[in-house]
């Protein structure tokens, strides 16, 4: 829905907007309509004259949101990518985040996953599941994009991982780059 609403607020200013563009709009600021049309305003100057806005303007001038990488960080677990997990988690630590917010950012991700998949297993439609959870819909939408990548059984030892990564960074004098990196690598090496 909010990519097509940003594509029409293009074309109605003269631009033409790809699905991809627009996507990466709205992943990178979230479902925030007056954040949405400020930074599409921002892309529609630097494209100018050209008319056609691409998905490599958008990432050129709007900046990437932290949740837009902790998305990026679910992507790379939930495709068992440890090599661009490992990546993703150093740039945020090097980028000065706290690794107890990031396990969160985590934590928080995966719980949205299991309450999505649960909603889908009781045949709630997808449309209604974020007002059935009272979530944000942008939030619901990129969980659906991964309920099918996780089994019950992948979800119930990620939750234990995250459970004991959180217990390890609170009362241990674990160095906590090792705990995380140790999480990362337990996500990705999750089987069925």
């Amino acid at each position: 829905v909010l990519v097509t609403w940003i594509r029409d607020k293009a074309k109605g200013q003269g631009y033409a907007m790809n699905t991809n563009a627009a996507r990466a709009l709205v992943n990178r600021v979230g479902a925030h309509p007056g954040v949405l049309v400020q930074e599409l305003n921002k892309t529609l100057i630097y494209v100018g004259k050209n008319k056609e806005v691409s998905e490599k303007d958008v990432r050129e001038v709007v900046g990437e949101t932290r949740l837009e990488t902790i998305f990026s960080l679910t992507d790379a677990l939930k495709n068992k990518n440890p090599h661009k997990a490992l990546q993703l988690l150093n740039n945020q630590l090097d980028h000065g985040e706290e690794p107890i917010k990031i396990m969160g950012m985590i934590a928080w991700q995966f719980r949205v996953i299991w309450e999505v998949k649960n909603y889908q297993q009781r045949n709630i439609p997808s449309n209604q599941i974020a007002k059935a959870m009272g979530a944000n819909p942008f939030v619901v939408e990129k969980a659906l994009q991964h309920t099918k990548n996780f089994s019950n059984q992948q979800l119930r030892r990620a939750y234990l991982q995250l459970t004991q990564a959180d217990r390890s960074l609170k009362s241990t004098s674990q160095d906590p780059v090792f705990v995380m990196q140790t999480l990362i690598l337990g996500l990705t090496a999750t089987r069925h």
